[in-house]
């Protein structure tokens, strides 16, 4: 009895361990490969970094936009800072100071130094926020080479 218990253990070890080298490169999960879930987890660590814990990323695959207009990733980075919503709401009521400008270009340079990480020149890092009526409002929309919405200035 014990032997065909340990057999059995055995077998079931076994089998655990041949079907864990199956599929070194990929995540069964999602189909990523190594490489996307190292630049992934890259972009995450960065954003923590720079928006410390008032922001947070998620990726977003297969993204077809205006302004993209073939099919890319997006890295977009959601920012839960209220001096950062009342600085862009300023801004825009034409009641925006330098102080208010700053703020908003030094986001818009931390989203072009993310995006300038990325793979490939498609994908895109997004910077933005929800405002109170649940709409998202852009402050950054950077690729690895060109900046969609344009450093303020």
């Amino acid at each position: 009895m014990k032997r065909a218990l340990l057999l059995i253990v055995s077998f079931i070890v076994l089998v655990g361990c041949q079907n864990t080298t199956d599929t070194p490169s990929k995540n069964e999960n999602s189909n990523e490969t190594t490489q996307e879930i190292k630049e992934n987890n890259n972009i995450k660590m960065k954003v923590k970094d720079i928006f410390d814990n008032n922001a947070k990323v998620e990726k977003v695959d297969d993204v077809v936009s205006g302004e993209i207009g073939k099919p890319h990733t997006e890295y977009k980075i959601t920012i839960n800072n209220n001096e950062v919503i009342e600085a862009n709401d300023r801004i825009f009521s034409n009641q925006g100071t330098d102080e208010d400008r700053n703020k908003i270009r030094e986001i818009q340079e931390k989203t072009r130094e993310l995006a300038q990480e990325l793979e490939n020149d498609l994908d895109a890092v997004v910077t933005h926020y929800i405002d109170k009526d649940g709409n998202s409002i852009l402050l950054a929309y950077s690729q690895k080479s060109k900046d969609i919405i344009p450093i303020v200035e």
